[in-house]
């Protein structure tokens, strides 16, 4: 409990952790986090990372040894893996984790898994390849 105003404020009164403010239950930032917002922030880490690995795939192969598959997956989204250049495998970590880690907080405390299930892909073997100057997978 807080001072507000010289009196004591009770949990949940309008002070910044109650319920119905900032971060109590709810709200973007509480564990009641609605069906609507978590898929809106599903769609946007999604977009993400879908930018992520078109910037990591701009780089020209010319052997299959020049590309490395990738994992890909995060908190709300199992990644069967994506084929990179070699050279950028660490830029491509970094912006997943630029892309996702934040994101994934929110996840997890607005309690979204249970609102809006993913499912979980069943991945074969995937090998990369050089395929037209790009970075592929194959199986």
């Amino acid at each position: 409990m807080g001072s507000v105003g010289g009196a004591v404020a009770a949990p949940g009164d309008g002070t910044a952790n109650g319920p119905g403010t900032a971060n109590g239950p709810g709200t973007a930032n509480g564990p009641g986090m609605s069906k609507a917002s978590c898929e809106a922030l599903l769609q946007k880490t999604l977009d993400a990372t879908k930018a992520a690995k078109e910037a990591a795939n701009t780089k020209a192969c010319k052997s299959d040894a020049d590309c490395a598959v990738v994992m890909d997956g995060y908190c709300m989204h199992g990644g069967c893996g994506v084929a990179v250049a070699k050279s950028e495998e660490a830029s491509f970590a970094k912006a997943l984790k630029a892309a996702t880690e934040p994101a994934c907080s929110t996840w997890q405390s607005g309690g979204c898994a249970m609102k809006v299930p993913v499912a979980m892909p069943s991945c074969a073997m995937l090998l990369p390849e050089c395929k037209a100057g790009r970075c592929a997978t194959r199986y």
